[in-house]
């Protein structure tokens, strides 16, 4: 499979948050080209435990969240499709006894490679995971059970991974993914129809039932994550200079894409991604 992860490091709202309430674990080289990371809970930890209020932004992934309550025996799973536009998550109280989180985030391209069915009608929404990805959630939710590390909770999940592609995401997706990442995601329908040999309708099928999502919608998501990536990696990040980079008409014009996704400016985006 070609590796778009090179060229693509999708980023949170709080790209360098690590304590035990969350942390990130890296995958196997095998898994690297599908998955971004594994994150949850460090420990299983004591309840109740007050949660912060979370921004989530459409970081070009996709999620399998798992809840754990060790004291009763329960595990939950949801799948998290790829998200448009940014939300504020409110904060919770989790039940009493010892809980965990585990997690996996794939790319946008990859999560397919492991469902059961088409992503069809996935972006912006939630769901019980077992509807895509039945046995791995079934062996995997057993496993959180024995109340074990982050670590050891993603490395087997990466044997379980490993045994569960089931396809290759397709070629002329990943030409088209490639061609809108190297063009800072300014590529028009009709461009990235001639640079795959697809015509319109047969590329919309095919991001519709890969990623859930239109090419025009990846495109402005892919858009906005390589801003904010340049944003967090880049001393010299000028506005300005981003704008004609990334094809937007003006600066309001960029700014006001960007508080859509984000929910505030760049400056408080920056300062929020700093504060962890």
């Amino acid at each position: 499979m070609y590796d778009l992860s090179d060229h693509f490091r999708p980023a949170t709202a709080h790209p360098f948050e690590k304590s035990l309430q969350y942390s990130e674990i890296p995958p196997c080289a095998a898994l690297k080209p599908y998955i971004r990371c594994f994150w949850g809970t460090f420990l299983p930890v004591s309840s109740p435990q007050p949660q912060k209020s979370g921004l989530v932004i459409p970081d070009g992934c996709m999620d399998i969240i798992f809840r754990a309550d060790l004291s009763k025996g329960n595990v939950s799973a949801y799948f998290c499709g790829l998200d448009e536009n940014g939300w504020e998550g409110g904060s919770s109280v989790e039940r009493n006894g010892l809980s965990m989180t585990f997690s996996v985030r794939f790319y946008l391209w990859s999560a397919v490679s492991f469902a059961e069915d088409a992503l069809l009608n996935s972006v912006n929404t939630a769901f019980p995971a077992e509807r895509l990805f039945q046995g791995f959630v079934r062996e995997m939710s057993d496993y959180l059970l024995h109340g074990l590390t982050l670590r050891q909770n993603a490395e087997f999940a990466e044997k379980l991974l490993l045994k569960r592609i089931l396809r290759q995401p397709d070629e002329n997706l990943m030409n088209a993914l490639e061609h809108i990442i190297s063009r800072n995601g300014r590529v028009s329908s009709a461009d990235l129809s001639m640079y795959t040999g697809c015509t319109a309708k047969r590329l919309q099928r095919l991001f519709c039932g890969s990623i859930g999502a239109s090419p025009k919608s990846v495109m402005s998501v892919i858009r906005y994550q390589l801003l904010w990536q340049e944003m967090l990696t880049s001393p010299q990040f000028s506005v300005l200079d981003a704008v004609e980079k990334y094809g937007y008409y003006d600066q309001p014009h960029l700014l006001h894409d960007f508080k859509r996704r984000h929910l505030m400016t760049p400056q408080e985006a920056l300062a929020l991604a700093l504060s962890f």
